[in-house]
């Protein structure tokens, strides 16, 4: 690299590049790495194998013996299908307005429309 003008000093001089923002920057991409493997790591909370629940870490088992697999309760929520109501179709019957082309009842004597006497 050549020569360049420094606007500070008003000297040419021959410049160079700090490097020290780039180790700074790999130490923060390693602390944040190490720090969720650390995390990741690290024991939560303990967790029920059969109802996968949370159990407090002061509260594992407290010396209970374990349920045997035929003893343990089962819930189920069955829930009910309401009946689908049905819904009645009648068919009405309709002609076309002779000045608007509207379509109306055929037993209309005006149009809802325009108005107009069928």
């Amino acid at each position: 690299m050549g020569m360049k003008y420094c606007d500070n000093c008003k000297q040419n001089v021959k410049p160079y590049q700090n490097f020290g923002w780039c180790l700074f920057f790999i130490l923060c991409i390693f602390t944040f790495i190490i720090g969720g493997l650390i995390y990741a790591v690290w024991p939560k909370a303990y967790h029920c194998p059969i109802c996968k629940g949370i159990i407090p870490k002061d509260n594992y088992f407290r010396n209970k013996p374990p349920i045997e697999p035929s003893q343990q309760p089962i819930s189920l929520v069955i829930q009910q299908q309401q009946p689908i109501p049905q819904i009645q179709t009648t068919t009405v019957k309709v002609k076309i307005c002779s000045y608007c082309g509207d379509k109306i009842k055929k037993e209309a004597k005006y149009c809802d429309s325009c108005g107009a006497k069928q």
